[in-house]
């Protein structure tokens, strides 16, 4: 319950003093708050007169839920709503006499005041801050003030509005205590804090580099401000490279170096920063996988060949060509002169970087051939012999006959041979194999008869 301001007991005692009045008259001079919902008792108090006194209210009204009592001039009761409420009492004696006088109640809200403000908006030094306080409760006309810690170097809590503003001079986290009193004197208290971040920076100072071909992703980083952050390209990406959110990523279609700018952004502020990326050709390669085999004697040419790195090529040999060719820039050409499987090493230089393979190069012999064209002619009776030759191909070499030799001729190895017992031209076919390839030749030979001979009976 409401008592009594102790300034109305005094009041009323100092009158007590006093000598004693011939009319009655009211002394409470004011009346104490009440606050909704919670109970209320305040006493009036008169003078002089002859008792017993009557009290009762002659204009307005008192707060909802209080009541004054008649005959001891009690106000009580629980009130049930908040505001200021102006009234006028009387106080009547037993003679009749009467006094009037205009009082009021101030009822403070059921609910006391509270800091209802949640998180504090981040803030970056150098950046202009405002940030509302807000309560609720108590009985409005408020006033702030900081109740410990301290705030960011740079800002300011005002009073009246409740505003906290400035430009922050320092980073860090700052926890502070505000106080909100109402014009009642009511107060709340909550404990709030200020995340101070740096300037907005890009904290990206070189991308890597890429290659032709080569997936490719970097993300992009900043700092301070105020996230989330939003990126921008001011100038041209490598080719094959695009901006998705922080990341630059893709297929770098074309080698060079690339210069451009990229922009971040918290929605508040921007910064910007010249960047660039490399694209490196792909890996130097020869690409040449196999040389296609020669012949001995016939004239070779081929073209090696390889990608990647920055041409112009220089092109080497390690270890030794067939016999007949030779290496002229990037060219094994030549005329074959001894067959045989050679491998070797090609090395290609672009300047900066060499890249090798090895390869080999197969020379096969001339084409088989049968040499022989026209055998010697034989006689009857007369010992014969007649030696087949052939060249290319890869001895030894095997003979065969196809068709008839003269009668009494045959084939051993590479000869022909024997003593013809019957005249006449007779064709045949000569076959020599290397166990690879066959060359046929037709061939003939011609028997003589027997020279003629004269006999003396």
């Amino acid at each position: 319950m409401i008592r009594p301001s102790s300034a109305v007991a005094w009041l009323v005692l100092g009158a007590a003093a006093a000598s004693a009045q011939a009319d009655v008259f009211i002394v409470t001079v004011a009346l104490p708050p009440g606050r909704e919902g919670t109970g209320y008792s305040a006493q009036l108090l008169a003078l002089g007169g002859d008792r017993p006194y009557r009290w009762s209210v002659t204009q307005g009204d008192l707060p909802g839920g209080l009541r004054l009592n008649g005959g001891s001039g009690v106000i009580n009761g629980v009130p049930t709503s908040a505001g200021l409420f102006n009234f006028t009492v009387r106080v009547r004696d037993d003679d009749d006499e009467t006094d009037s006088r205009q009082l009021s109640i101030r009822i403070l809200s059921g609910t006391p005041v509270s800091i209802t403000t949640g998180a504090l908006s981040p803030g970056v030094v150098g950046r202009s801050y405002s940030q509302q306080l807000a309560a609720s409760g108590g009985e409005g006309g408020y006033r702030w003030a900081v109740a410990s810690g301290s705030l960011p170097a740079g800002l300011a809590l005002d009073d009246g509005s409740g505003i906290i503003g400035g430009t922050p001079t320092s980073t860090g986290s700052f926890s502070f205590s505000v106080r909100v009193t109402d014009s009642f004197g009511g107060s709340g208290q909550k404990t709030l804090g200020i995340e101070v971040a740096p300037v907005l920076a890009v904290a990206v100072t070189s991308l890597p580099q890429g290659m032709v071909g080569a997936a490719y992703s970097q993300a992009l980083a900043a700092t301070g401000g105020t996230p989330p952050y939003t990126w921008t390209v001011d100038g041209t990406l490598p080719p094959g490279l695009a901006l998705s959110g922080s990341t630059i990523a893709g297929r770098p279609t074309q080698a060079g170096a690339f210069a451009f700018t990229v922009r971040v952004s918290d929605g508040q502020g921007s910064v910007s920063r010249q960047l660039s990326i490399t694209i490196r050709p792909p890996p130097l390669e020869v690409t040449t996988a196999t040389l296609p085999a020669g012949t001995v004697g016939a004239p070779y040419s081929q073209q090696l060949a390889a990608t990647g790195g920055t041409p112009p090529y220089t092109w080497a040999v390690q270890g030794a060509l067939p016999p007949g060719l030779a290496l002229s820039g990037s060219t094994v050409a030549g005329t074959p002169t001894q067959a045989g499987a050679f491998a070797f090493t090609v090395r290609v230089s672009d300047g900066e970087d060499d890249a090798t393979r090895q390869l080999s190069i197969t020379i096969r012999p001339p084409p088989l051939e049968l040499t022989t064209a026209s055998p010697a002619t034989g006689t009857v009776g007369a010992p014969y012999s007649q030696q087949l030759a052939a060249t290319g191909g890869t001895p030894p070499y095997t003979w065969a006959v196809q068709g008839a030799l003269p009668p009494g001729l045959a084939l051993s190895g590479s000869t022909i041979a024997g003593t013809p017992t019957q005249a006449g031209n007779f064709a045949f076919t000569v076959r020599v194999s290397d166990g690879e390839d066959d060359a046929t030749r037709q061939l003939a030979i011609t028997i003589q008869p027997p020279p003629l001979e004269v006999t003396t009976a």
